[in-house]
């Protein structure tokens, strides 16, 4: 069990912001970012643009600007503050204590920054990293620390440091040009991004997801490359997101395509790293586009066809986000219950996947080579001291099989151990 660490912020009602707004002397005051004047630059870098306005907010009862690098109602940590760190070090050691495997730390790259006076970031504090480490490392010297940040790829090696800073980086630059290539039909993008990594020391690796809870950020793309996979994969505006990106579940984006989603999975389980499975994907569920912001992505798990989708017995108006409505992608043609009693189901063919990943370790923790082939194919080579596996992959549209050794069809895909 891998638990969400979020220690970037807490909610404007937490007992500790209570606190610091009602009285200038608590000393719960310094947990926060505070400033008695409004800073310069309050509209820069905002997480959330269209729907989030700034980035300092006054407080009347605080008499106070205070940070969030988030919502408003969502106030940062001071993290220079040394009670704020002991405060995250009891969280990380309370929850491993009680046997948990590790966190996804949420917000890295926020975590680390430090604001100046003039709203804007002074410098990053990569030695919280280091601490995060040591806090986790004197519970559980086995758990894992998994990292969301969506940074260049030059800036990755600061968050592993020298293999003492977080285990695992959440991928977001092979998750946008994946979908780069299957919009392109053309296995370049991943190709540029496998051989365009910086070298990461031993024992850290990649998380490799193709969808996550958010957005599908496509803010590393070029303008011209995120045109294409927005004219792809979400063309309507209502499936367009902060300038940037789309809030579409993987099936949607896909058209259904069980080939194609198989594919998909196919490249994610065959990438050197640890593949990340967002709820729902392995069943091919949608979205709920009537939701705002990041939350058609957000809708009940579709257990079986029952009423509640099997998620829960509680009045569906009860549910604190609805159900899938969309026909095709509704619980009572998708959910887990139909696909356990289908061998070609997607669900199966994602266990398949997770099965023979387990038996090619060289996969995911041997070096990885790009063999030669067409353009529309991704050919690349797993191997440790011991083995080595083939993985040949055809993004291409319909059109002439790919012949060398083995035919394949569109969106096909092959492991071969050497």
């Amino acid at each position: 069990m891998i638990v969400d660490l979020v220690v970037n912020h807490t909610s404007i009602d937490h007992p500790w912001f209570q606190a610091a707004r009602s009285d200038p002397h608590s000393p719960r005051r310094a947990y926060y970012v505070w400033s008695a004047d409004r800073p310069a630059h309050t509209r820069e870098r905002l997480v959330f643009p269209g729907f989030q306005q700034e980035s300092w907010s006054w407080d009347a009862q605080a008499g106070a600007w205070y940070h969030h690098r988030f919502y408003e109602h969502e106030p940062d940590l001071n993290m220079d503050c040394a009670e704020v760190r002991e405060e995250i070090r009891r969280i990380v050691a309370f929850w491993l204590g009680r046997g948990i495997s590790g966190y996804r730390v949420d917000a890295v790259p926020f975590i680390i920054e430090r604001v100046g006076p003039d709203g804007r970031t002074s410098h990053e504090v990569f030695a919280d990293l280091s601490a995060l480490r040591r806090m986790s490392d004197a519970v559980n010297r086995d758990a894992v620390l998994i990292g969301e940040a969506n940074v260049p790829p030059p800036a990755v090696s600061s968050y592993f440091g020298s293999g003492d800073r977080l285990h695992v980086m959440l991928d977001f630059l092979m998750a946008q040009r994946l979908f780069l290539a299957l919009a392109t039909h053309d296995a370049a993008p991943i190709v540029e991004t496998l051989t365009g990594r910086p070298d990461i020391p031993t024992g850290c690796t990649w998380g490799e997801f193709i969808r996550n809870h958010d957005e599908l950020d496509l803010a590393r793309l070029s303008e011209s490359e995120r045109a294409q996979v927005i004219a792809a994969f979400g063309p309507r505006t209502d499936m367009q997101i902060y300038g940037r990106g789309l809030r579409r579940r993987l099936a949607t984006m896909l058209g259904g395509d069980r080939n194609r989603i198989a594919l998909a999975f196919s490249l994610q389980f065959t990438l050197p790293g640890c593949p990340v499975i967002f709820y729902g994907n392995e069943i091919g569920m949608g979205e709920e586009l009537a939701l705002p912001e990041r939350l058609p992505v957000r809708t009940p798990m579709q257990w079986n066809d029952a009423r509640g989708a099997g998620f829960s017995n509680a009045p569906e108006e009860r549910f604190v986000r609805p159900l899938v409505r969309d026909e095709p992608f509704s619980a009572a043609y998708v959910n887990v219950d139909a696909q356990q009693q289908d061998p070609a189901s997607l669900l199966n063919v994602v266990r398949g996947l997770i099965a023979a990943r387990k038996q090619c370790l060289e996969i995911g923790v041997g070096s990885c080579t790009i063999l030669p082939a067409d353009p529309p194919v991704l050919m690349h080579e797993g191997a440790d001291m011991r083995e080595a596996a083939v993985v040949v992959a055809s993004s291409g549209v319909e059109r002439d099989p790919c012949r060398r050794e083995i035919d394949l069809p569109a969106y096909g895909y092959a492991w071969l151990r050497l």
